[in-house]
């Protein structure tokens, strides 16, 4: 979940909404330039950074975890924590790269299924989305990732 809801700056006597730059996260990328590259970009215009971790739904749930799910985290889908865990240990070391630079960030964790839904739902739309090259195993989502951020109209940077 996002904590961007109700975010905005006042400006004068309007209330202009704060656009995040948005660092999608996902299996067989390397993150790490293109969080410096957004860490920078939101240390010069004072935007925050929501890094969104796209994690694959496993086929199956590891031995055990459905009973883990029941007893430990009650009325949550097990496949939903699954992902929301697998992806917020994807984020914590990017989390802590940013808050270390004091760069305001938040984060989400969605499917590959969902990430075009989430992106393009945000209360306030990305002002710009900065992306690491995949490698080759990742060549697919990449390519399906970019499609749906170029509906959103707003700047792309890929990185390195």
């Amino acid at each position: 979940m996002s904590g961007l809801e109700g975010r905005a700056k006042w400006v004068g006597t309007e209330q202009v909404q704060a656009r995040p730059i948005v660092v999608p996260i996902f299996e067989g990328v390397d993150p790490r330039r293109a969080v410096e590259v957004a860490a920078e970009e939101a240390a010069a215009s004072g935007q925050e950074v929501l890094l969104v971790a796209v994690v694959r739904r496993p086929k199956s749930l590891p031995r055990g975890f459905n009973e883990y799910a029941r007893a430990e985290w009650k009325g949550e889908s097990p496949w939903w924590l699954y992902v929301r865990l697998l992806g917020e240990q994807t984020l914590r070391p990017h989390l802590d790269y940013l808050r270390s630079k004091g760069i305001r960030c938040d984060y989400l964790v969605e499917t590959t299924e969902s990430v075009k839904y989430a992106i393009a739902d945000l209360p306030v739309g990305p002002s710009k989305v900065v992306v690491a090259l995949p490698s080759r195993r990742a060549d697919r989502e990449f390519r399906r990732l970019v499609e749906v951020l170029e509906s959103l109209r707003v700047p792309i940077l890929i990185t390195p």
